[in-house]
């Protein structure tokens, strides 16, 4: 049974699925997999004609692209062979010019020895010179010398020159020879395609700032009398959408176009920002400032995110656009100095990641703008709010610090990058901090000028000199390649602590203030060895002396020349005695110091004197003596006082102060000699003649000057002696010549003897005897034939002159003075006869090359 009873269960089963087969196959009768069976084979026939045609025209495709590139690279290489055949060209016709001009020189070299020689011939034959066979054979071989010279010479230029034109040609063979590469057409292909950068970057900016100014005339759109409200959510629209859109795009792949409408978007939302807070007044100020903060960040982010200098370039420009919609600026001044503040910190920050250079100058442009609008409209608030009796309000000092902080910002923003990076300052690193000294500098004085703080100028100068120092010596510790940097900052620093004097002080104590300036920097950088305080010091100095020169000699500012001169010259003394302490006097910069310091010590001796006249007249006013000698016996006095103490102070004396004391006592010598004709020592008015104590007193002056100039005089043929080697002879003949014109000029203009007067004649007379005696006993022949000329000088003055004024008694006195003091000269030359007469060999007994 249980058998059966499995079978029926196999057979029920097999009715089942026979039941559900033929179920199965009416459901397929009655479908339509026909059909959609047709339809696929149609479908795969229309994809297989598709994929054919596409298949072809990615061949025709494909030729046309390998012919084009084939064409484009035969026009390179084309181009590339045209250049250099021209250049071949040019360089084949500058050297064979040059090479043809020293082939003609050589030529007219042999054409010239080849005349010379002929002429020398044909003068040898003209003159029959006896030895003209020897010559003829010399000049022969110098004619075959010279013709073998040049030969080989020609032969040189030839190979130099087949060399050179056999290199260069292998070198242009060689460039020709090679193709052009992918490099090269991709090269010309960016340089070339204006297009792509017209139509892909330029107008991408453009359309970026017509977008802000759509925003901004949004605020400005009144025809249908919009709510403020609903212009503001206009405005945050519009760039919120365009930051959305920017992100999307960018979210693909960031290219130039989504860069721009994400910068379109930071721009917008800058400018919505500014128009809701300044002009529409619809968000209150710690809402704004909040915005601002958040706006800033966003802007930083993605300005770093995408390193996209466009962002962050345009966050600016959309920070500052706006505010020339602003119509009443006074009022919200203050709002829009934070507002400013917050745009600056955002530059700075991003140039401590960034080494964004075309942000930097585009950022600084816009703060200058900015801040030229912050000091406009805080001055038309300060002359509303001005308080007469208030030296300093709120909107003067909030003014003066915010540009001092717009100041630190693009100071700042060149050095922070570097600073991270430790990259070395490049040009426009230099340039911005050129240009923003220089602007702040002048806005700075100016808004102290507006503001009526004149009084502080010199402070702000201190500010700038104390900043600028302290960044060169920052550049200097931390930027060791940084020299040029580092000077520049220094000199920046130097130039407004020279500032301080004219800006704080005024033009009457710019060289009084220059002057402390640079003895102290001068004086200190002596001492301690800093080469760069010197160097300023010297820089100041001679500020002080052309400002002195300019505004104190030939204008005359002031009344306080004396005390300034003096100044002068005891600060250009400390300075000297400085060197002179460290042994320091070694260059030709020092040196020229000294030299210069000790002039003036003389010109400032003589300024002393003439600053004497008046007391000296007043003195001598009911006397007989004339003040004008007696200033001139002072000048002469100091200037003799001064040319002997130079050469015996050791630390200064070299050949230089030597020669500089020579002169100075020639140069007295000289003043004595004209002076004593010039001024009498008498008052010129004084009837008659002086009585015995002034002429007493006035001769112990002539001796005592005429004893100092022949002493001076005697120095200085001395000086010439021993430094140029002339004869000493000249010593004793000069002293002596410059003592009879001293005598003479006394005689006559002093004592106002005439010249016929006997005492004059026998004066000379007495000193020709008394120089002849000297001659023969010193053995100095200029001397003694001196004394002789004198005396024929004396007897000619008395027959010619003399004797046709004298009367009876005076011709007396004369005959027998002159005879004694002939017969005298006569005994001496008798007495010394035999100095006269010649030795053996022919030599003499006198020293008549000066030798004692």
């Amino acid at each position: 049974m249980p058998d059966s009873r499995n079978l029926r269960d196999i057979v029920k089963k097999q009715k089942n699925l026979l039941a559900e087969l033929e179920q199965e196959a009416d459901t397929i009768l009655h479908s339509d997999l026909s059909k959609e069976n047709e339809s696929l084979k149609k479908e795969v026939r229309k994809l297989s004609d598709l994929l054919a045609e596409s298949r072809e025209n990615l061949k025709l495709a494909s030729a046309k692209n390998a012919e084009l590139s084939n064409a484009l690279y035969e026009q390179v290489y084309s181009e590339k062979i045209r250049i250099l055949q021209k250049a071949q060209k040019k360089n084949d016709v500058y050297f064979k010019a040059e090479a043809g001009g020293e082939f003609n020189r050589l030529v007219q070299l042999e054409d010239n020895l080849r005349i010379k020689t002929k002429e020398l011939q044909n003068r040898l034959e003209k003159h029959r010179t006896d030895a003209a066979n020897e010559l003829y054979a010399e000049l022969d071989i110098l004619s075959m010398r010279a013709t073998k010279a040049v030969t080989e010479a020609r032969a040189a230029l030839a190979r130099e020159s087949g060399a050179f034109t056999e290199y260069s040609s292998g070198q242009f063979e060689k460039l020709k020879a090679e193709q052009a590469t992918d490099e090269m057409v991709a090269a010309i292909g960016e340089k070339n395609n204006i297009e792509a950068f017209l139509g892909g970057n330029l107008i991408n900016k453009l359309g970026i700032v017509f977008v802000i100014l759509g925003i901004v005339a949004v605020a400005q759109f009144t025809f249908l009398r919009l709510p403020d409200t609903f212009k503001g959510v206009i405005m945050f629209a519009v760039s919120g959408l365009l930051l959305l859109a920017g992100e999307l795009f960018n979210r693909r792949k960031a290219n130039i176009f989504s860069l721009g409408v994400t910068s379109g978007g930071v721009a917008g939302l800058y400018a919505s920002l500014s128009i809701s807070y300044f002009l529409l007044n619809i968000i209150s100020m710690y809402p704004a400032i909040l915005l601002c903060v958040l706006i800033t960040a966003g802007a930083l982010v993605l300005s770093l995110r995408y390193d996209s200098q466009t962002v962050a370039a345009f966050a600016l420009v959309g920070g500052y656009i706006p505010i020339i919609s602003v119509s009443d600026g006074v009022a919200l001044a203050y709002g829009m100095m934070v507002y400013f503040v917050f745009l600056n910190l955002l530059a700075l920050i991003i140039s401590f990641y960034k080494k964004w250079r075309i942000t930097m100058f585009i950022g600084f442009a816009l703060n200058l703008a900015g801040t030229m609008y912050i000091i406009f409209n805080m001055y038309t608030m300060y002359w509303m709010r001005h308080s007469p009796g208030r030296l300093l309000d709120m909107t003067q000092l909030s003014t003066v610090l915010y540009v001092v902080f717009a100041f630190a910002v693009y100071t700042f923003i060149p050095i922070t990058g570097n600073l991270r990076t430790k990259q070395p300052f490049a040009k426009p690193d230099t340039v911005i901090l050129g240009l923003n000294t220089v602007f702040s500098a002048a806005i700075m004085y100016g808004v102290l000028k507006l503001f009526g703080l004149d009084d502080f100028t010199g402070i702000m100068a201190i500010v700038f000199a104390v900043a600028y120092l302290a960044l060169g010596r920052h550049v200097e510790g931390f930027f060791l390649g940084e020299k040029h940097t580092a000077a520049l900052f220094y000199l920046t620093g130097l130039t407004f602590v020279v500032l301080v004097v004219p800006l704080q002080f005024g033009k009457e104590w710019l060289s009084l203030g220059w002057l402390a300036q640079a003895v102290s920097l001068a004086a200190y950088g002596i001492l301690r060895g800093e080469k760069n305080f010197i160097k300023a010091g010297s820089v100041i100095g001679g500020l002080c002396f052309a400002s002195f020169v300019y505004l104190d000699v030939l204008l005359r500012v002031d009344d306080l020349f004396s005390y300034k001169y003096l100044a002068i010259t005891i600060g250009s003394a400390i300075v000297l005695l400085a060197l002179a302490y460290r042994k320091s006097l070694a260059n030709v910069f020092e040196n020229a110091f000294k030299y210069a310091v000790l002039v003036n010590a003389w010109l400032y001796c003589m300024y002393l004197v003439s600053l004497c006249e008046d007391f000296i007249r007043v003195q001598l006013e009911s006397t007989a003596y004339s003040p004008r000698f007696m200033l001139l016996a002072m000048a002469i006095a100091g200037t003799f006082a001064i040319s002997a103490t130079l050469p015996r102070i050791p630390v200064i004396a070299d050949k230089v102060v030597k020669t500089i004391s020579v002169g100075l006592s020639l140069l007295g010598a000289a003043a004595l000699l004209v002076g004593a004709q010039a001024f009498e020592v008498f008052y010129v008015g004084y009837s008659g003649f002086p009585p015995a104590p002034i002429v007493a007193t006035a001769s112990l002056v002539l001796a005592a000057l005429c004893g100092m100039s022949l002493f001076a005089v005697r120095g200085a043929m001395m000086h010439f002696t021993l430094e140029y080697g002339i004869s000493v002879e000249w010593m004793p003949f000069s002293v002596s010549a410059y003592f009879l014109a001293l005598l003479t000029e006394a005689l006559v203009f002093q004592f106002r003897l005439p010249a016929t007067s006997i005492a004059i004649s026998i004066v000379f007379v007495a000193l020709a005897l008394a120089w002849i005696i000297y001659g023969f006993v010193k053995r100095f022949a200029f001397m003694r034939r001196f004394g002789l000329v004198l005396s024929f000088l004396a007897v000619a003055k008395l027959f010619i002159i003399d004797l046709a004024a004298f009367t009876q008694g005076s011709k007396i006195v004369s005959y027998f003075a002159f005879g004694i003091t002939l017969l005298g000269i006569s005994f001496v030359y008798q007495y010394f006869s035999k100095r006269l007469a010649p030795r053996g060999g022919g030599g003499t007994a006198d020293v008549e090359n000066g030798s004692s």
